[in-house]
């Protein structure tokens, strides 16, 4: 059990770090000039997201240190249910019920390999 806690904060992190991302590129936008990476490597939410990313990556190290990774790898789909969640709330974003229904065949699909 405390493995599978592990992993949902995972997946939470690396779900958050994109919502971070996110937020930085539309304050900043995004250009492959050196003006637009100037400004990316500036902003705030970019860094915030690099940081998170990290902290998921130190913590997925001690999952995959703990576990094999033919459970634990499928149980990163989460992270597809969380960036949802966050693109609803976070950006207000419409979310069809197709994707809803996606995001539950996911939910299911993650109870079969967790099981």
């Amino acid at each position: 059990m405390k493995i599978i806690v592990l992993i949902v904060i995972c997946t939470m992190l690396f779900a958050a770090g994109q919502v971070c991302w996110k937020l930085g590129l539309q304050k900043e936008g995004f250009s492959l000039t050196f003006e637009g990476l100037k400004a990316l490597a500036g902003s705030f939410p970019i860094w915030a997201g690099f940081i998170v990313f990290g902290i998921a990556t130190v913590l997925w190290f001690q999952v995959l240190s703990k576990t094999e990774l033919s459970y634990a790898y499928p149980l990163v789909s989460l992270s597809y249910v969380f960036g949802l969640i966050g693109a609803k709330y976070c950006f207000h974003e419409a979310v069809t019920p197709t994707r809803w229904l996606g995001v539950l065949l996911i939910c299911l699909g993650v109870a079969l390999v967790a099981k």
